[in-house]
């Protein structure tokens, strides 16, 4: 004769008085007699170790989905770098074109209008606005790049 599944076993527990003040408590608290509030938490008790057997396979497995993200986002935000890079690398580029090629207008203007410029060397007066830029940027004023050249007060 085979047993119904629906039938239910009776065991006795012992438990100390701490246990005993615990379950009390719990059953004051939730309104469930002690026989309901003993199978409630035997059951969260047994949920809970079964999730806990599954934990670190689970979290390995979580682990390696964040990771492949996560390399996936730094190659993302890697081409999005160099794609910034080389479109500044462009608009500084046809700044730098412009500003050379306003120097070498302003060099031709200079030695046109100015008798002594026409015999100096375009690549002279380059080198020396060149370096006057150079003290500039470095930190100096005009004024103090001026005064060690003797142009200025």
């Amino acid at each position: 004769m085979q047993r119904s599944t629906s039938k239910s076993v009776m065991k006795g527990v012992r438990l100390d008085q701490e246990q005993y003040d615990k379950l009390a408590a719990f059953t004051k608290a939730t309104g469930m007699s002690e026989s309901e509030a003993m199978r409630h938490l035997i059951n969260q008790g047994l949920m809970l170790e079964g999730s806990s057997l599954y934990s670190a396979p689970l979290a390995q497995f979580v682990s390696s989905i964040m990771q492949a993200e996560l390399e996936k986002f730094r190659i993302e935000l890697e081409q999005r770098n160099d794609n910034l890079e080389e479109r500044l690398a462009k608009v500084d580029a046809k700044g730098t074109k412009a500003a050379l090629a306003s120097t070498v207008i302003l060099i031709d203007a200079m030695q046109g209008l100015f008798p002594a410029m026409s015999q100096m060397k375009a690549e002279e007066i380059w080198t020396a606005y060149w370096q006057q830029a150079g003290k500039i940027q470095s930190g100096k004023s005009f004024k103090q790049v001026k005064a060690e050249l003797g142009d200025g007060s």
